[in-house]
């Protein structure tokens, strides 16, 4: 198993480290379920940077009828699960309710804009916003890296390269060039250490959730930036960058659901 380290003793120090793992598909509609194994690829351990963290939800605006909104508090007042209470909206017609709100969004849209311009006076809206979808959470990493020593500088080339190499997928080809799949990309755990003591012997199973752990992690975007140094020259004579800026974008392959925090976290 591969183990990288930037600055070379940074495990004995507060400090991020980012494993590396094969592709495995996460268990569908089972947020306690872990990702199907997979194996190990890498250790990398670097200083702890800015963190950027994000999630998101998307949310659209719907207009919610009398009818839908007496449904919906049947159900959150446990007079009826939400399957029976919609069997039964189906079965109600406009003759039934003989109301505007018996009517399709579309329709009471048209009926407001109707009586608007008629009377110069609109109906009390009922528009909200409903959840439509759920993001997943992404994290940003921004490392500098500058060689102190040749050793160092080698540990840095071989960094680059492998994020590189594992930010992309692998084309492999059966019968000839007949046949052409691509190989998924690694996926990661992302684990802070803000203690001294390191954590390069704990397993990725064992690491709880919470705020200094993210798992099974997709890596979205790499980017390298290579700066120059006094005399405007970009490496040093082994090839080693004077300064390596690597960005890293993390996205997690689930979407974000508070089941993945514990009951302490609330």
């Amino acid at each position: 198993m591969l183990t990288t380290k930037y600055p070379l003793n940074i495990d004995q120090d507060p400090h991020v480290r980012i494993i590396t793992r094969t592709y495995a598909l996460p268990g569908a509609d089972n947020t306690t379920a872990l990702i199907q194994d997979s194996r190990t690829i890498a250790n990398s351990y670097f200083y702890i940077p800015h963190l950027a963290l994000g999630s998101s939800t998307t949310w659209g605006e719907e207009n919610i009828t009398n009818t839908m909104t007496n449904a919906a508090q049947s159900v959150a007042q446990g007079k009826g699960s939400l399957d029976a209470v919609w069997e039964g909206l189906k079965g109600l017609t406009v003759d039934a309710i003989g109301t505007i709100d018996s009517l399709s969004v579309g329709s009471v849209s048209n009926a407001k804009k109707t009586l608007a311009a008629a009377t110069g006076a609109l109906l009390r809206p009922n528009d909200v916003l409903i959840l439509d979808s759920v993001g997943r959470f992404s994290i940003n990493l921004s490392f500098e890296l500058k060689a102190q020593s040749a050793k160092e500088g080698a540990e840095i080339q071989q960094i680059l390269k492998n994020f590189r190499k594992w930010s992309q997928p692998t084309l492999t080809t059966e019968d000839g060039a007949s046949h052409m799949t691509l190989e998924y990309p690694p996926i990661f755990d992302i684990v802070f250490n803000p203690k001294s003591a390191g954590l390069n012997t704990v397993g990725w199973k064992d690491l709880k959730d919470g705020l200094f752990t993210y798992r099974n992690m997709v890596m979205e975007s790499f980017n390298v930036s290579i700066a120059g140094g006094a005399n405007e020259s970009l490496f040093y004579y082994d090839g080693t960058p004077i300064t390596a800026i690597m960005d890293l974008t993390f996205k997690s392959i689930r979407p974000g659901w508070n089941n993945e925090f514990t009951s302490g976290d609330e």
